[in-house]
C-alpha cells in the first residue's frame, strides 16, 4: 500500500516561515516571535531562522535617543550589515527597502537631537531619513544644519 502525500503535514515549515513572514510585514513582533519559536523547535535547520530571528530584533527594538554620532555610527552599520541582508534574504531586494523604511525612521528619530558633524555626516539625522527614502523629513533635518 503507497502512502499518500500529506501536503499540510509535509509543507508545515513552509506555512510557518511564512506565517513568522505575514507576521513581519505587519510589523506584528508578538505573532512574529510565537511562530518563529514552533519553526525553530520543529524545523531547526531552516536556513531563514538566523535572518528571520535578525528582523524580529530590528522590530522589537526599543527607541532610545542617540547620546553620541558613535552610537548612531554603530547602529547604522547594524543595519547596514546585519539587518539589510536579513530582508533582502527574507523579502527580496524590492520589498526589503520598503520593510526598512520604518526602521531608518526610527533610527532618525533617535538621531534627531545630534548636531551634525563633518567628521560623521553619515550619522546626521537627514542622512537616515534619505537611507529610509524619507526625502521630507531629510529635507526638514537638512534645514536645521
Amino acid at each position: 500500500m503507497q502512502e499518500q502525500l500529506d501536503i499540510f503535514l509535509h509543507n508545515r515549515d513552509l506555512m510557518l516561515r511564512n506565517d513568522v513572514i505575514a507576521a513581519l510585514r505587519s510589523r506584528n513582533g508578538t505573532a512574529g516571535r510565537k511562530t518563529l519559536t514552533l519553526l525553530s523547535a520543529e524545523f531547526p535547520g531552516d536556513s531563514l531562522l538566523a535572518p528571520l530571528e535578525i528582523l524580529l530584533n530590528a522590530l522589537g527594538a526599543p527607541v532610545e535617543r542617540f547620546l553620541d554620532h558613535r552610537d548612531t555610527a554603530k547602529a547604522i552599520v547594524n543595519v547596514d550589515t546585519v539587518v539589510t541582508p536579513a530582508a533582502n534574504q527574507v523579502f527580496g531586494d524590492k520589498e526589503a527597502h520598503a520593510w526598512l523604511a520604518p526602521v531608518w525612521q526610527t533610527l532618525a528619530n533617535s538621531a534627531s537631537g545630534l548636531p551634525y558633524n563633518g567628521e560623521t555626516p553619515h550619522t546626521h539625522a537627514a542622512s537616515i531619513y534619505l537611507q529610509g527614502g524619507d526625502w521630507a523629513a531629510a529635507q526638514i533635518q537638512g534645514a536645521s544644519i
